[in-house]
């Protein structure tokens, strides 16, 4: 049996496996959500990862906004640091926890390009 995959910014379920791909988006000056979703009653356990597109002048900024709090935040920029992408970081995300996955271009004007992928399992806490 196949699954048809799915872009967007929700959470996608194959059993007890999840994904989220955003696809390609385009970011501003401003926070956009590249990933949006509330956790059930489970712990949500993966690796998260941002690629963006290497321009010189441009820095992106990162972020995960758990239950309205900014919890992680990063920056790249084309000189170096982690950019065109993002490594892996992993995350437990507890029960019941709204979820934001954002990204922005903080500084340049050329045009930027963002994808974001959230890949991994989900499971009972009480086991």
């Amino acid at each position: 049996m196949s699954t048809q995959l799915k872009l967007g910014t929700s959470l996608n379920m194959i059993g007890d496996h999840f994904y989220l791909y955003s696809g390609i988006v385009q970011v501003f000056d401003t926070y956009i959500d590249l990933g949006a979703f509330t956790t059930d009653g489970y712990y949500y356990v993966g690796t998260l990862s941002y690629d963006s597109t290497a321009i010189s002048s441009n820095i992106c900024k990162y972020r995960v906004v758990l239950n309205g709090e900014n919890a992680i935040s990063w920056r790249a920029t084309a000189a170096g640091d982690d950019k065109p992408a993002m490594a892996g970081r992993e995350l437990i995300i507890p029960p019941h926890t709204a979820v934001l996955l954002q990204a922005h271009r903080a500084t340049g004007v050329d045009t930027q390009y963002i994808s974001c992928q959230f890949t991994g399992r989900k499971y009972d806490p009480e086991r």
